[in-house]
């Protein structure tokens, strides 16, 4: 016997296709787990020990006010020695201290291409007692 009770005129919908799940995000996470993502984590970290020896800026040798915040112009950030965008590496020893208005003045540019050349600094991140 025919049904007739279902006479919709749309196409019917495709099954849906499961989703690849990463192992800490539970079934409702949509957002694409990414590995070229930066780590904050990382990022803090990195910042707490530039910080810590409160270093002058890299890029104009002056001293920085560590005590300014975003975005304050003469605020401290920290700007990768070769940048990102020219291949270098989201590692400490690639990052120096600088005033935010020095880095933007800076921007992806190689450290050939600005007047200033980074002065080799080493960071203390780990200790033995």
């Amino acid at each position: 016997m025919l049904d007739v009770s279902h006479t919709s005129a749309s196409p019917p919908t495709p099954p849906r296709r499961p989703q690849a799940e990463h192992p800490r995000s539970g079934p409702r996470s949509r957002r694409p787990v990414s590995t070229s993502q930066r780590s904050t984590t990382t990022r803090d970290r990195h910042r707490a020990a530039i910080r810590r020896l409160r270093p002058p800026c890299a890029l104009c040798d002056a001293d920085i006010d560590y005590n300014l915040r975003s975005p304050h112009p003469m605020s401290f950030v920290v700007d990768h020695i070769i940048p990102l965008a020219l291949g270098g590496t989201d590692e400490l020893d690639n990052k120096q201290p600088a005033h935010r208005v020095c880095n933007e003045r800076k921007a992806a540019k190689h450290p050939d291409q600005t007047k200033t050349r980074p002065v080799p600094r080493q960071f203390v991140t780990t200790r033995t007692w």
